[in-house]
């Protein structure tokens, strides 16, 4: 008889088991909203993250298009990859449970000014593998007006600072036109092999 094994989430590995049906998630519980995270990033690490990019961008420029990224790279930033590839982890076991390799490298921070936005778009297309992606707002509501971040046929409602935001690459979403000040986020992407 063929030995029949479950996946131990709480252990990260397989384990023997004596039954058929091996699944063990509730499919009631599995979705493919979006979700926020509140209070991922703290004011202080909001405060020096939008410090390093003004740094960043000061001395050189970043522009494209409709907005200004900054990359943040792995060997120098090792501390915000741990937090930010934990946090990811732990949302894909919760809410999704696809099978993951990794994180899209570089994380970016991305400013938009007055006039600009994102149209309508997913982040799983062509040949970008981008499974879960991750928006987390760096500016105060305050300091922009417009620019909220929309998905459709979903409505996630006011994002403060430090919130982040997880959800299926393949999802529509778009960052609406920013019509004063600016709006700056921290975006990462996870990747894996084609969904099916």
């Amino acid at each position: 008889m063929a030995r029949k094994y479950e996946w131990d989430y709480d252990n990260q590995q397989e384990k023997p088991c004596d039954y058929l049906w091996t699944f063990q998630f509730q499919p009631e519980l599995m979705h493919d909203s979006p979700v926020v995270i509140e209070g991922f990033l703290t004011e202080r690490q909001c405060d020096a993250l939008l410090a390093r990019f003004d740094q960043e961008t000061a001395m050189g420029s970043h522009k494209v298009n409709k907005f200004t990224s900054v990359p943040l790279l792995p060997d120098t930033d090792e501390r915000l990859y741990r937090k930010v590839s934990r946090m990811l982890m732990q949302t894909n076991a919760r809410n999704w449970r696809y099978s993951l390799v990794g994180m899209l490298e570089p994380i970016t921070m991305r400013q938009y000014v007055a006039g600009g936005r994102h149209n309508l778009h997913t982040d799983y297309i062509g040949g970008d593998l981008s499974k879960l992606s991750c928006s987390v707002l760096l500016s105060s509501p305050r300091d922009f007006t417009g620019g909220g971040l929309e998905f459709l046929h979903y409505d996630i409602g006011s994002v403060k600072r430090g919130d982040a935001v997880v959800f299926p690459g393949w999802m529509a979403h778009k960052v609406n036109p920013i019509t004063k000040g600016k709006r700056t986020s921290l975006l990462a992407w996870c990747v894996g092999q084609r969904l099916i």
